[in-house]
């Protein structure tokens, strides 16, 4: 009898702190009765708006580092060779696999491509010397990345 009024409190106890975290630490509008339909009958996952939210910055961080590579690979040969950008590409890994196998597959060509290009800008800036070799591959390489990134900007555009 002790067990079952133990068992009984305690699921008490465990749906009121769980009222009480969604009302007051996630700033919910959340009813004890509506804590209990989520507790007791889930219709289906949903993302935590915090965390949707998120992956969205993370999003659109991406294609703000899309579109700066872009438009450095689309300039003209300078005085001085510029590197690419990968900081976000990197940092959003796991989330690769979410993404549909062309686009996640365009996109890795081109990071691949973009490591490549940072090489040669790391040769030319370790030697302190341009030749007109790593010209020559740099700008082969910028003109594949632009070409490849309007790909992929279609290809976020249409959805498809």
């Amino acid at each position: 009898m002790i067990l079952l009024a133990i068992l009984v409190l305690g699921t008490f106890l465990g749906i009121l702190l769980d009222y009480l975290r969604l009302r007051f630490i996630l700033k919910h509008d959340a009813s004890l009765l509506s804590t209990l339909t989520l507790l007791f009958a889930p219709k289906k996952l949903r993302k935590h708006p915090v965390v949707e939210e998120h992956q969205n910055l993370m999003a659109s961080d991406l294609l703000t580092e899309i579109e700066y590579n872009h438009n450095i690979a689309s300039q003209p040969l300078g005085e001085k060779l510029l590197p690419l950008e990968t900081r976000v590409w990197e940092a959003q890994q796991h989330e690769v696999d979410k993404l549909p196998a062309n686009l996640r597959d365009e996109l890795q060509q081109v990071y691949i491509d973009i490591r490549l290009v940072n090489n040669v800008v790391w040769l030319s800036t370790a030697l302190e010397r341009r030749s007109s070799d790593l010209d020559q591959t740099y700008t082969k390489l910028c003109s594949t990345i632009a070409e490849r990134l309007d790909r992929v900007k279609m290809y976020v555009v249409s959805g498809s």
